[in-house]
């Protein structure tokens, strides 16, 4: 018995396909007629919304009570998000924020014009961003060298 094949599927696109744009520019429409009934329902008397038509409708105090709800449940929501970041970020003095089983080690010997990828040691980035305040180096805390031990000297 011969596999039956389906209908070959289209391929993912970045360019929408007719039935999508159809469905965004519907959805863009449907949008903005949704706000302006609700900017009438907020903003216009009773009277002039019963005389249009429009006779069954909450209360106003939801027109204002609805979009204080959701701004202040996105502020929560940002505020909940950033705390559980925290939560799940290891400590300062955890061993795992300097280095881990992935790290790449700077290669013993040899002199590269170009120097291999590697890791740079926590003790080489303490030594250029932050210099003994006795010690006259040409390099600064703001300008820090990150330079490999391998390097060779242009001079």
């Amino acid at each position: 018995l011969e596999p039956t094949m389906g209908p070959v599927e289209k391929g993912h696109s970045p360019f929408p396909s007719a039935e999508r744009a159809t469905l965004g520019f519907v959805m863009y429409l449907s949008s903005y007629l949704l706000l302006g009934l609700f900017l009438m329902w907020g903003f216009l008397p009773d009277q002039w919304l019963h005389a249009i038509g429009f006779s069954y409708f909450p209360q106003k105090y939801w027109a204002v009570a609805v979009p204080c709800f959701l701004a202040v449940g996105l502020f929560l929501f940002v505020i909940a998000y950033v705390g559980a970041n925290f939560l799940l970020v290891a400590p300062l003095d955890d061993p795992c924020t300097i280095t881990d089983a992935s790290a790449l080690s700077c290669p013993p010997g040899g002199r590269y014009s170009v120097p291999p990828l590697y890791d740079i040691p926590i003790t080489q980035i303490n030594r250029a961003m932050f210099p003994p305040p006795n010690s006259h180096q040409k390099t600064s805390a703001t300008t820090p060298s990150f330079s490999s031990p391998h390097a060779v000297d242009p001079h």
